[in-house]
C-alpha cells in the first residue's frame, strides 16, 4: 500500500516499506502512543523537523527557534498548542528530559528520511 501527503500545492508518495521495517515502524508508533498516554512525550513536530532539518552543530539553534519563535515575525510551536505550553513553556524544559532528540528519531526521523516522490516531478527526501 502506497503512502500518500497531498496539500493544495504538492502530492507526495511513498513507496510500500518492506514487511520487517513496517513492523518495526509500526512498534515504535505503539510504545510512542503508550508513553504518551502516561505522560506527555517531549517533542513537538515542527520542533522536531527544525531539529532533524539541520547538521549537529546548528539543530538545537534551530529547534530552539522553531519552538520559542525568533521575538519578531513568529511566535514559535509552543504558542499554537495550550498542552505544549502548560507542560514545556519554553525549548530547555522541553529538552530537560534529555528525551527530545530520542523521540524525534524515533517519531520524525523515518519520515524525515523517506524517499518521497512528487508527483509534480523530482524526489523528495533521501
Amino acid at each position: 500500500m502506497h503512502t500518500a501527503l497531498v496539500a493544495s500545492d504538492e502530492t507526495l508518495m511513498l513507496e510500500p516499506l518492506d514487511k520487517d521495517a513496517a513492523i518495526t515502524t509500526l512498534n515504535h508508533l505503539l510504545m510512542a502512543w503508550l508513553c504518551g498516554m502516561q505522560e506527555s512525550l517531549p517533542v513537538a513536530v515542527k520542533t522536531a523537523f527544525a531539529w532533524l532539518g539541520q547538521p549537529a552543530d546548528k539543530a538545537e539553534a534551530a529547534a530552539r527557534k522553531a519552538y520559542e519563535g525568533d521575538g519578531q515575525t513568529t511566535d514559535g510551536e509552543r504558542r499554537e498548542s495550550t498542552a505544549l505550553a502548560r507542560q514545556f513553556p519554553d525549548f530547555d524544559a522541553l529538552v530537560d528530559s534529555e528525551e527530545f532528540a530520542g523521540w524525534c528519531e524515533t517519531l520524525y526521523k523515518p519520515v524525515y528520511d523517506a524517499p518521497w516522490q512528487s508527483l509534480s516531478g523530482g524526489e523528495r527526501g533521501a
